[in-house]
């Protein structure tokens, strides 16, 4: 790796003071800068990630309406997008 790192890209993400993401989570409750994984930004990847298997339970290349929240292509994908509770254990 020492033989590369002058090809490598220069960091452009900073580094957890300490290295305890804890520490870091902690800081940002008590109105410190915000933390690396914070909502803004981790909800978008969350999203992301949990939709890219939508398509592989459908086996079907699919079209979303994103301020609908839903397929368009192939109605019945959508069944996966959302989640039925037993009564009493809604959200």
């Amino acid at each position: 790796m020492q033989e590369q790192a002058a090809a490598l890209p220069p960091r452009t993400i900073p580094r957890i003071p300490g290295g305890n993401q804890f520490e870091e989570w902690i800081r940002a409750c008590k109105g410190g800068p915000a933390a690396g994984a914070d909502f803004a930004y981790s909800a978008r990847l969350t999203e992301m990630v949990l939709l890219s298997n939508v398509p592989l339970c459908a086996r079907r290349r699919l079209k979303r309406d994103r301020v609908r929240c839903e397929v368009t292509n192939v109605p019945a994908a959508n069944a996966f997008l959302s989640k039925g509770y037993r009564p009493g254990f809604g959200v």
